[in-house]
């Protein structure tokens, strides 16, 4: 098993110019052989359940997905390919799961990598409200986590892990602005609660990593 985490978390931090553009290809080269599904959630888990609510640990998982565009569903025993098919926006993304729902997914959070050595996250995510036969089962599972700030604790974490020097949320947000209520939500207040600054420049969040702790 690679893990590219052991090659990037000192040099990563020293690459300037075409180092660096060397190291991002090295890194693309490195996550798409790597196996990091193994994400541990029970911490974030319990940080992220709303005041009050009783959450059954055992039956969320977390998945690594690579590849921008439409994706099948992950489900317990099998891909499962749907006239519904979910749109991943960044070239690599985080896929929250349950074996309680019958497509397996419930939300999902994406991102890319840029020649900064910076992650933007490009996509927070979930299936509620969407016109399928298993919507149902998915509020009852994220409706008592704060999932959204859950899935960018984990994003932010892992890029912290892998000597990201920063990370970015990068959305549609700032061209619509707050008429969309739950774009508001996953891309302004989200980073905002999780200690992002705003950029006034580029219109978006970012946080530095040098001394990113994760308070777990």
């Amino acid at each position: 098993m690679i893990n590219p985490t052991t090659v990037f978390r000192d040099v990563i931090k020293t690459a300037r110019g075409e180092d660096a553009t060397k190291l991002l290809n090295l890194f693309r080269l490195l996550i798409n052989n790597a196996d990091l599904h193994g994400v541990d959630l029970y911490d974030y888990i319990t940080k992220y359940t709303k005041n009050g609510a009783k959450v059954n640990h055992s039956k969320y998982e977390l998945t690594f997905h690579k590849g921008r565009g439409h994706s099948a569903y992950w489900s317990e025993d099998r891909w499962s390919v749907s006239q519904h098919r979910f749109f991943s926006d960044g070239n690599y993304s985080f896929f929250l799961n349950s074996s309680e729902c019958r497509k397996g997914l419930l939300a999902t959070i994406g991102f890319d990598l840029n020649k900064n050595l910076e992650l933007e996250v490009t996509q927070i995510q979930s299936r509620r409200n969407r016109k399928e036969e298993d919507s149902y089962e998915v509020d009852p599972l994220l409706r008592n986590l704060k999932w959204e700030r859950m899935l960018l604790h984990i994003v932010t974490d892992w890029a912290s892990i892998s000597g990201f020097r920063k990370i970015r949320v990068n959305s549609p947000y700032h061209h619509i602005g707050d008429r969309d209520v739950r774009m508001k939500i996953r891309y302004k207040t989200t980073p905002k609660r999780n200690g992002f600054k705003f950029d006034p420049e580029k219109k978006d969040f970012y946080l530095d990593l040098q001394n990113h702790s994760s308070g777990l």
